[in-house]
């Protein structure tokens, strides 16, 4: 018997055409992000340098924090991908993103090709546009992050779990790979987590459902392992063999201590972040602008909204449920949490926007209010992402705040493909790494400023506006100052021609 939930759902011809041209407009403007936006520092930036670290080394098995220095704290997947982008297109923006950025488009197809089976293709085309233009999916799915890959395995494998438990005259081979696969990808992208919330979800839905029985009969598990072990095992032993230690590093340290302590002092990369518990629901209301007002109703009145249901559709809404929420409970309880964590909640939570506005007698966008509420909100959407590329891609003040780009565009534009050293003062700007092809010497101490003081080389120096008091007047005299960029300022140091120069004024003055 196939239980999978069938419902009449149409869109008017307007609405319809409306509908196409929005997509169209906001994936248009998100390939051109893919050219033009910076990568910003610090996790951008840092892993695309990973990425290119990689592509240059030939050490494919695990990414590199720093020149020969083995990054250990996440699984290399999303790295294999800004790489072999790279490879393919160049060592820029671009290529850096254009391999996640076509996994991320082909999950969306996933989505839309498994909706429109299940729904019609306007309930399917809606979800995919709304799923596409939430803030976080919007932005990460051109991003060169881990959870930019890790929410397709989890997507692929909720996918899969349904059509096992729905389609129960239906062969079961098929879908139990495609579960497997996207914890395959999981494992790769982040690790364990990925079994975790996948786990987390299916378990609150099958102890709901009392689907139990049905699921684990209908899953082909010793194929389905042997698939997950052949795809694997074999890079976690190669890790391990490479790097001794990253077993216990990653496992233990990273999934348990950082989980529970947000201070972790074994923390090799310093990327901490404490908040107070329960920060990942104002990050999931901020990541799934702009429709997070239209889950509200099911805040205010869900007794009423679960009554209105048809009995043949409580299962499937119990399911977005329970995946649009078991990340959110899973990291109320971690402090060390950042918003792109709530990525795996953001597709069930795109289609629970229709169901809820989807009234047994009346349809979403059919009357004038609901049209409204939804191209107003595409239309703020659409307005902040345009403010963002433009902000980020033309306007130097504002974009170099987070990017190192325009900085080392500049020294380009002076040197002329001529070698010149570009040293930062104390902090380490991964985008500065990028961009100028690892050629940057992060100087920690004045007595530093000794190797480069008559090196016969052209020394350029970025230093934050705050830093800059740090340096005495001897050193910053040596440099001549070039310009400001956001938080830093941008100097290079005086050749001899111009040192002779400035002893001559001096003596003259005297």
């Amino acid at each position: 018997m196939d239980n999978s939930p069938k419902t009449t759902f149409t869109l008017q011809p307007a609405q319809q055409r409306g509908l196409r041209w929005i997509f169209f407009i906001f994936l248009t403007l998100r390939v051109l992000m893919l050219f033009n936006v910076p990568l910003t520092d610090t996790s951008e930036a840092r892993y695309a340098e990973m990425a290119r670290k990689m592509l240059v080394s030939g050490d494919w098995v695990m990414p590199q924090f720093s020149e020969g220095v083995a990054f250990m704290g996440k699984p290399p997947l999303y790295v294999w991908l800004s790489a072999a982008g790279m490879k393919l297109f160049g060592i820029d923006e671009f290529g850096s993103r254009i391999g996640i950025f076509l996994a991320g488009m082909a999950m969306l197809a996933v989505i839309y090709f498994w909706l429109k089976k299940l729904k019609g293709e306007d309930y399917a085309l809606l979800a995919s546009f709304i799923i596409l233009s939430t803030s976080a999916i919007y932005i990460s799915i051109g991003c060169v992050l881990a959870d930019s890959v890790l929410w397709i395995g989890t997507t692929l494998s909720m996918i899969a779990a349904w059509n096992l438990c729905s389609n129960e005259n239906k062969s079961s081979l098929t879908q139990g790979l495609l579960f497997f696969s996207g914890l395959a990808i999981g494992l790769l992208a982040k690790g364990p987590v990925a079994v975790v919330l996948t786990g987390l979800s299916l378990f609150f839905w099958l102890t709901w459902q009392r689907k139990w029985k049905v699921f684990c009969k209908r899953l082909p598990w010793v194929r389905g392992s042997c698939l997950l072990a052949v795809t694997v095992i074999p890079w976690y032993v190669m890790a391990e063999i490479h790097t001794p230690g990253f077993l216990r590093y990653f496992l233990w340290g990273e999934h348990v201590l950082r989980y529970l302590d947000s201070g972790w002092d074994g923390d090799l990369y310093g990327n901490a972040h404490s908040e107070v518990l329960g920060t990942i629901w104002v990050y999931a209301l901020v990541s799934f602008l702009p429709w997070s007002f239209m889950l509200l109703p099911a805040l205010r009145h869900p007794r009423k909204l679960w009554s209105q249901l048809p009995h043949n559709q409580r299962a499937w809404v119990s399911y977005l449920i329970c995946w649009g929420l078991s990340p959110m409970l899973f990291f109320t309880f971690a402090t060390n949490v950042l918003p792109a964590y709530i990525l795996p909640a953001l597709p069930a939570l795109g289609i629970l926007v229709i169901e809820i506005h989807l009234h047994p007698t009346r349809q979403p966008l059919v009357t004038p209010l609901r049209r409204k509420i939804f191209y107003g909100a595409s239309a703020v959407a659409g307005m902040l992402y345009l403010y963002i590329y433009v902000s980020m891609s033309f306007t130097v003040d504002l974009a170099n705040k987070k990017s190192h780009k325009w900085i080392v565009n500049r020294i380009h534009r002076e040197q002329r493909g001529e070698s010149y050293n570009l040293n930062v003062w104390r902090y380490r700007y991964y985008s500065a790494e990028f961009y100028n092809g690892g050629n940057v010497t992060r100087l920690n101490d004045l007595s530093d400023f000794q190797s480069i003081s008559g090196n016969h080389e052209k020394d350029y120096l970025s230093i934050r506006k705050s830093a800059l008091k740090e340096l005495p007047p001897s050193i910053i005299n040596r440099f001549k100052f070039l310009g400001v960029y956001r938080n830093d300022l941008l100097f290079v140091e005086y050749n001899d021609r111009e040192i002779a120069r400035q002893s001559s004024y001096r003596l003259r003055l005297l």
